[in-house]
């Protein structure tokens, strides 16, 4: 066949390989009517949460609310299981800095913690601070960062059981602290640096670490007692988990997705479950970081992760009883028959307990400036005070919600931006704000 000859065959092989559609294009033949129904993209598609008709008529009831006397570590008690608390008000009482606040070197990456009548946080260069918790003054404040540093590593958290606050620290150290005078009783360095504060329970105290391990050491001397470790990630989110206590059972959920629940004696697994796996097609939704504290109430673990799964497990048997699309940052609030939860999408929404089923969603604000799409806004919590659930915002917003209908009850202006949970105590709340500032509302 002459070379001319087979190119022309080749050209009409391609037209009619190509389909009608090629031609179209080139000479103008009129277009096609659409194939009838609704397009949507299958690649990138994040699921929108949306309200289940079947328990539309189900009325979100919680319980009143109760005072509080303490909130000594990471979501108040071991189990991270909180109740409904009372209030005298959510106005600024008073503001004092604490130290460093977000930096190039790092952040405050731990809650404060409340008992007898002060507040304890750790500061983003190491720095362990104790204020009165009526006036805001200043009792004391130490340097705990270890020998020859240099630099302070970022992040950490504290908890006070018993008179004695427990530092875990972004140097890789857990320190022991005097409560009432600041003086270091102990302190143990462990494999890498922690980004959350401890949970103490039983005499023992578990701290979760960047490489992705639990360690379990003794309070009164800091010796080393067992440490577990889950998958290691290349990536992850800036901040870890603090583990959850129950009885014998301790639930540990790392940067992998990883949730292992293990003997608190041992560290033996008991199970172990994930929430990754959700097709993601960038880069940070793709992280399945289950940074949020998980929750153990009436027997369930509650745990939530930022790649967008959110699961109820018996504690006892490791079974799935329900899993929802939902993800977050930060630890779902248990009240009555619901619980409620922020996403990373700036949503909040209230879940039934039992099944996971949505009762209502409500959207906030995610940007500052929505109509360019810029200023991504981080909303934290929700906490459940005062018959109102309220959220802090990144840009220094904070926002109350109708537990019955997530309906928006105010809006308040912060003195800073706050990308951490609050605690709540004697009536009041306290929040660190990313510049470094502990403020009391009450």
């Amino acid at each position: 066949m002459a070379p001319r000859a087979f190119v022309a065959l080749l050209v009409v092989a391609a037209f009619a390989l190509g389909g009608c559609d090629l031609f179209d294009r080139y000479f103008g033949a009129p277009p096609k009517a659409p194939l009838p129904g609704d397009r949507q993209a299958i690649l990138g598609a994040e699921s929108k949460l949306e309200p289940d008709s079947r328990i539309a008529d189900v009325a979100v009831e919680i319980p009143p609310p109760v005072p509080n006397a303490a909130w000594p570590q990471p979501g108040g008690l071991p189990a991270h299981a909180m109740p409904h608390l009372s209030v005298a008000g959510i106005g600024v009482a008073w503001r004092v800095s604490i130290g460093a606040g977000a930096s190039r070197d790092g952040r405050v990456t731990g809650t404060p913690v409340v008992a007898d009548g002060r507040v304890y946080v750790l500061d983003a260069s190491t720095r362990l601070t104790a204020v009165d918790a009526a006036s805001g003054a200043r009792i004391w404040s130490i340097d705990i960062e270890a020998e020859n540093s240099r630099s302070s590593g970022g992040g950490g958290g504290v908890a006070v059981v018993g008179g004695t606050v427990y530092a875990a620290t972004g140097q890789a150290q857990i320190v022991a602290v005097d409560a009432a005078s600041g003086k270091e009783t102990w302190r143990t360095t462990l494999t890498a640096p922690f980004r959350a504060g401890p949970t103490v329970a039983n005499n023992r105290v578990f701290a979760i670490s960047a490489d992705n391990q639990i360690h379990a050491l003794e309070a009164p001397n800091g010796r080393k007692l067992w440490s577990g470790a889950g998958i290691t990630e290349s990536a992850g989110l800036f901040g870890t988990s603090s583990p959850a206590v129950e009885g014998t059972s301790v639930v540990a959920t790392f940067s992998s997705g990883e949730i292992f629940a293990m003997r608190a004696d041992n560290g033996r697994a008991v199970w172990n479950d994930s929430l990754s796996g959700l097709l993601r097609t960038d880069a940070i939704s793709a992280l399945a970081d289950v940074r949020g504290l998980p929750v153990i109430e009436r027997g369930v673990v509650y745990a939530i992760s930022h790649g967008g799964r959110m699961a109820a497990i018996d504690l006892r048997t490791g079974a799935r009883i329900w899993e929802q699309g939902v993800g977050s940052l930060y630890s779902p609030w248990i009240a009555g028959d619901f619980l409620f939860v922020t996403t990373v999408e700036g949503e909040v929404v209230a879940l039934r307990k039992r099944d996971g089923r949505i009762r209502w969603v409500s959207a906030l604000d995610r940007y500052t400036d929505p109509q360019r799409k810029r200023g991504r806004i981080v909303w934290t919590g929700p906490t459940l005070v005062g018959g109102r659930l309220i959220v802090f915002g990144s840009h220094g917003q904070a926002v109350t919600l109708s537990p019955a209908t997530g309906a928006v009850m105010e809006r308040l202006r912060m003195p800073g931006g706050v990308t951490l949970p609050p605690a709540v105590a004697d009536q009041a709340m306290y929040v660190v704000t990313d510049d470094g500032d502990l403020v009391a509302l009450r």
